[in-house]
């Protein structure tokens, strides 16, 4: 077969090109939750294992661990809080 036998690649339609945005979104922000839920989960961990004693530190390291594991479960609380970049009139926008 020749490559002149073959025919061309069709070109993209509006709804081809939404989807392959969308799912450019999607998997933008199912990686970005995925990484968010992973660092929770490990603060959590520690901080947890910290407050029941299976991890040991010195008695003037203790308040300041948990100090830092409670800003940090603050900070990740905030980010969940912060609105998406993603608004309706871009969605408007794409549509026309």
């Amino acid at each position: 077969m020749s490559l002149a036998s073959h025919p061309s690649e069709p070109r993209s339609t509006p709804s081809s090109t939404a989807d392959a945005a969308e799912g450019r979104w999607m998997l933008r922000k199912g990686l970005g939750l995925a990484v968010i839920s992973i660092f929770g989960l490990l603060l959590l961990t520690i901080g947890l294992e910290v407050l029941s004693g299976l991890i040991v530190v010195p008695s003037d390291a203790g308040p300041l661990a948990l100090g830092l594991w409670l800003v940090a479960l603050a900070l990740v609380v905030i980010l969940f809080a912060l609105p998406s970049e993603d608004d309706d009139r871009s969605e408007k926008r794409q549509a026309n």
